[in-house]
């Protein structure tokens, strides 16, 4: 019983040691920033009551004649299948250095 004693309280150590890291790193971790209000109005975005602008797009190439059930199974964006996607990855890349604003009215 003498000799359990010790290992009961390195034990309890790590525990309580554990139990401190949990509870730093959710301290850390907790998000502490506030959201943007966000409203729309018709076809307007607004942020905070001022228009805004999102910039962005989903892209995904699909050869004609494929079915996603055969391999590369639905993936692409393979060097096999190269001449599908990259002239279209080059003319997004292009169209991201110039200047573009879409309004919605």
């Amino acid at each position: 019983m003498i000799h359990a004693f010790p290992k009961i309280f390195v034990r309890l150590a790590k525990f309580l040691q554990t139990i401190v890291i949990i509870l730093f790193v959710t301290a850390l971790t907790s998000p502490y920033a506030t959201s943007a209000v966000v409203t729309a109005n018709g076809f307007s975005s607004l942020s905070y009551g001022q228009p805004f602008v999102v910039k962005g797009m989903n892209y995904s190439p699909v050869p004609i004649g494929t079915a996603p059930g055969n391999p590369p199974y639905g993936d692409y964006f393979v060097p096999t299948y190269a001449n599908v996607w990259k002239p279209d990855i080059d003319k997004i890349r292009e169209a991201g250095h110039q200047r573009h604003q879409i309004i919605c009215r």
